[in-house]
């Protein structure tokens, strides 16, 4: 399960240069007191959309994490493809 967050474009997010958000999301992360559960997260940004890959251990550490990098300028949305796997392997993630 996947979650999007969409908020308008600003001015100032119109001129954003990617290593900035990049250098936004790895400042967050690396600086948050959760730092180790999110050291499998990787992100992606397209210049309007930052994508978010990995796992963590809990629904709670993901919706922190999309929480934690809500509001960076210039990314206009956000999608949190961060799957749920808990330390007994069990996941939430969907197999055919």
């Amino acid at each position: 399960m996947s979650a999007t967050i969409k908020r308008s474009p600003t001015r100032a997010a119109l001129h954003v240069p990617p290593k900035s958000v990049d250098g936004q999301v790895h400042n967050r992360l690396s600086s948050c007191p959760y730092s180790f559960f999110l050291n499998r997260i990787t992100w992606e940004f397209d210049g309007e959309r930052l994508t978010l890959e990995g796992c963590v251990p809990t629904f709670n550490m993901k919706q922190m994490l999309q929480s934690l990098l809500r509001n960076i300028d210039g990314v206009e949305s956000l999608a949190n493809k961060v799957d749920v796997i808990s330390a007994t392997g069990l996941s939430a993630i969907q197999r055919d």
